[in-house]
This record gives C-alpha cells, structure tokens and sequence, in this order.
C-alpha cells in the first residue's frame, strides 16, 4: 500500500506515478487483444439473486408506487379543520410529536 502525505511533499508525486502505472497496466490487461483460440460469440454474464433479495426488490417497486402522501388522510382533517371540529389536546400533540421523533428516517 502507497503511503501518501497530504502536504504536498515529493510522497504525494511518487504515489501518483505509482498509481499512474498500476492503472497503466490494468487499463492494458483490460485491452488486451482476444486470442486467435477464443470462440467469437462473446460471454454471457448471469446473476443469481437470492430469494430475500428477490422479494426486496418487489417490495421496492411496490414502495415506490405508492403516493409520497395519504391524500384522502388530508383531506379529511383539512375539512375538520376548518369546520372547526378537530380538537387536540397539547398532552396529545405532544404524544404524537415524541412518537414521530423516536421512528427511524427511512
């Protein structure tokens, strides 16, 4: 592993030759040309996923499907609110403050 001091000193330039040619060379294995040997239909790559991921991924794209806010939810206390109706105690907007404060951000 290159040590690298971040105070501009001649470490810093050796580290950057150093990782200038270690790239250099993976950027060349990478290119190299095929072989005359290789088959000239190219690899197919596959991916296994795990049922549990499987069922992540469904539960995401149901997630993201839903509407960001319960509508129907506001418009029903917007229409308590202004016919006067809804009513709150400060030991229950505190309550629901504490609660809302103690669920983890997604």
């Amino acid at each position: 592993m290159n040590s690298v001091n971040l105070n501009g000193t001649p470490d810093t330039e050796a580290a950057r030759i150093t990782e200038r040619a270690e790239t250099s060379r993976v950027t060349e294995a990478t290119t190299a040309p095929l072989s005359a040997n290789t088959s000239k239909t190219s690899p197919t790559d596959t991916i296994t996923v795990s049922e549990q991921a499987a069922k992540v991924q469904r539960l995401a794209e149901k997630i993201e499907e839903l509407p960001e806010v319960r509508q129907d939810r506001i418009e029903h206390l917007r229409a308590q609110v202004k016919s006067g109706s809804y009513h709150r105690t400060a030991r229950e907007i505190a309550n629901a403050i504490i609660q809302d404060s103690a669920q983890p951000e997604a």
